[in-house]
């Protein structure tokens, strides 16, 4: 990707996301492994970790055990009772899953070439999304698997399209 490395850059998003639901849920076993994942960002930041996961055969299987645990984790805890850690588990494996997709070369070099096409759609379906969730009030569990989509879509729209991001910033600073 151009503006920032996607996977390293996705760790430490996701370990900020999941360090700021644990202390404000305040669940000690949220927060010991909101650490855990700290660690593993960590780790997985060092070279010879690094080096290991450049390989393609690697990266491929990695991208795939992604995707797969991510929809598994995804299903499964969708339908589980609705309470913070069935939630926060469901938003992590809608991650995870679109994380997935970030290891295989031939989709980075495919949204390389269409960048801005791509990231207009994303950040204006990520908009139509939450315009929808907000019109028909849902609030069932999928809900959270949409928003998470949604703030994805919107992320990758403002990231890799200077267009949107001016727009955006304009109308963020006009609001303050």
């Amino acid at each position: 990707m151009i503006h920032f490395d996607y996977q390293r850059d996705t760790i430490a998003v996701m370990w900020l996301t999941s360090l700021f639901i644990a202390v404000s849920s305040g669940r000690i076993y949220l927060m010991i492994s909101s650490v855990i994942m700290g660690i593993v960002a960590i780790i997985m930041s060092l070279r010879s970790v690094r080096k290991f996961f450049l390989y393609l055969p690697v990266k491929r299987i990695v991208g795939v055990l992604l995707i797969l645990s991510g929809l598994l984790g995804t299903l499964i805890f969708m339908y589980k009772d609705n309470n913070m850690k069935n939630n926060l588990m469901t938003m992590c494996s809608t991650m995870a899953f679109m994380f997935g997709f970030s290891f295989f070369s031939e989709i980075r070099t495919f949204f390389k070439k269409y960048q801005n096409i791509f990231s207009t759609l994303f950040f204006f379906c990520g908009l139509l999304i939450i315009g929808v969730l907000i019109y028909f009030n849902i609030e069932s569990p999928i809900y959270l698997v949409f928003i998470s989509l949604a703030i994805g879509f919107i992320t990758l729209g403002i990231v890799y399209n200077s267009m949107v991001r001016k727009i955006f910033f304009e109308i963020f600073l006009d609001f303050f």
